[in-house]
C-alpha cells in the first residue's frame, strides 16, 4: 500500500549528536513530499552507543531503570512505575496473572561494588536487584538477583552491618 510518497534511505557518517540534528534537519527540509528512511552509520572513533564514561551519575540511573523497564517489557511482562521512589522500589513488575515483583535498580561502570541500604532493599521472595553493569564500549549485561540470595551471603554477595550507621538491618 502507498501514501503517495516516494521513499528515500539516506546512509550519514555522524560524528557527534548535534552534527546528526543539524544534518537531519537540513536534509527534511530539503525532501518535502519524500518519505525519509535513515541508516545511522556511527563513526568508531566517536561511538557514543556506549559511552558510559560521558554520562554523569543521575544519568546513568535513570538510563539503566529504563533499560531493565524495557527489557521485562520485551519479555512480556507488566511494568508498574513508582511515583516516589523514597522506598527502595524503582518499580514493579508482573507476568500474566504472576505475583507482583518489586524491583530496585543499580547500576555501575566497570568493576566495584554496589551498596544497597538494608531499610530500603528488604529480604522477601517479592523483592529482587536488577543490577546492571556498563563496560565502556559495551552493551549492559543486566543480572536479576533475588534478594533472599543474601540469606546466605557469600563473596560475590556480602552482608555488613555498620553498627550505629543507617546500613544496620537490627540498628545496632
Amino acid at each position: 500500500m502507498s501514501n503517495g510518497r516516494s521513499s528515500i534511505v539516506l546512509g550519514l557518517m555522524v560524528q557527534s549528536p548535534f552534527s546528526f540534528l543539524m544534518n537531519l534537519s537540513a536534509i527534511a527540509r530539503k525532501l518535502g513530499k519524500y518519505q525519509l528512511c535513515i541508516l545511522i552509520v556511527m563513526s568508531k572513533k566517536e561511538n557514543m552507543r556506549y559511552n558510559w564514561k560521558a554520562l554523569n551519575r543521575q544519568q546513568v540511573g535513570a538510563f539503566s531503570e529504563y533499560f531493565v523497564k524495557m527489557e521485562f517489557t520485551m519479555f512480556g511482562f507488566q511494568v508498574y512505575s513508582t511515583e516516589v521512589d523514597d522506598r527502595g522500589i524503582d518499580f514493579v513488575v508482573r507476568y500474566e496473572n504472576g505475583p507482583f515483583l518489586s524491583i530496585q535498580v543499580k547500576s555501575i561502570r566497570g568493576k566495584g561494588y554496589v551498596f544497597m541500604q538494608k531499610e530500603k532493599f528488604y529480604l522477601s521472595v517479592e523483592m529482587y536487584l536488577a543490577l546492571a553493569i556498563l563496560d565502556e564500549g559495551e552493551e549492559p549485561r543486566l543480572f536479576l538477583i533475588p534478594s533472599e540470595a543474601w540469606t546466605e551471603p557469600n563473596a560475590l554477595l556480602v552482608d555488613r552491618d555498620y553498627i550505629g550507621k543507617r546500613a544496620s538491618r537490627n540498628g545496632a
